[in-house]
């Protein structure tokens, strides 16, 4: 549906490099934003993972029952994107619940750890994609998704770092019974 609403206002203009990062690193920071708010209040990376990775197996379920695929083969599509998004997004997410007293270290430390596997996780998934729903697929495409991939992952990943910093403060007043009480709503919700 978001496609083709963005084709009508869009019509045949094709974004430019710059347009892709945008749009690349807003939709990452505002598919993190609530997963990391989440593992932040149970100081819980895994809890982002899990989110991060329900998400994008959402999206690609949709993307490949659009793409004509049959239920139980978006559902492997579904899966295997989830699980190189966790598998990718882990060693990243993981970082930015260390804590340090240099805030440029820090971050150059996340950095190094998010840019890297967000590039792994462009690669993969776009094999996925190459295999199952876009055998057109050229490599100027795959290209080009890994040079967006690599110029919106600072900005994204810069983003959710401040993100990470701004809410620690205001969790840092949580008690763990605040926590396990907020716990016990999300596996209520989710179960």
């Amino acid at each position: 549906e978001a496609d083709r609403r963005n084709k009508e206002i869009m019509g045949d203009l094709k974004p430019g490099m710059g347009a892709k990062v945008a749009d690349s690193a807003i939709t990452s920071l505002a598919m993190m934003a609530p997963a990391l708010a989440a593992g932040i209040l149970t100081k819980n990376p895994a809890t982002v993972i899990a989110i991060m990775s329900g998400e994008t197996g959402a999206q690609a379920y949709g993307e490949g029952r659009h793409e004509g695929l049959t239920p139980a083969q978006a559902g492997t599509y579904a899966l295997l994107h989830a699980t190189i998004e966790g598998g990718t997004e882990y060693a990243g997410v993981k970082s930015l619940f260390r804590t340090s007293r240099d805030d440029m270290k820090w971050l150059l430390r996340f950095l190094a750890r998010e840019v890297p596997g967000e590039m792994l996780a462009t690669t993969l998934q776009s094999a996925v994609d190459k295999v199952s729903v876009q055998p057109e697929m050229t490599a100027k495409e795959f290209g080009e998704a890994l040079i967006t991939t690599m110029l919106s992952a600072p900005l994204a990943a810069g983003a959710q770092a401040g993100a990470a910093r701004a809410l620690r403060g205001p969790a840092k007043g949580l008690t763990d019974a605040d926590r396990e009480q907020f716990n016990a709503w999300v596996r209520s919700t989710t179960g």
